[in-house]
């Protein structure tokens, strides 16, 4: 699954959910890129559950 489709799929669902698309980065890097920096205790593990659903198919 592209790192674009993932990243469109957590921006759409509830909570909104940004992430970089690192492959459009200079020098490029594949996947998402979620910077940890800006998140409150506990947010990691809704992050964690919403990529795991979207790549399991079932989010």
């Amino acid at each position: 699954m592209a790192a674009g489709h993932v990243n469109d799929r957590l921006r759409a669902g509830t909570p909104s959910i940004v992430a970089a698309d690192m492959t459009k980065f200079r020098p490029s890097y594949p996947g998402l890129g979620i910077f940890a920096g800006y998140l409150r205790e506990g947010e990691e593990k809704v992050i964690v559950e919403r990529v795991r659903a979207i790549l399991s198919g079932k989010g």
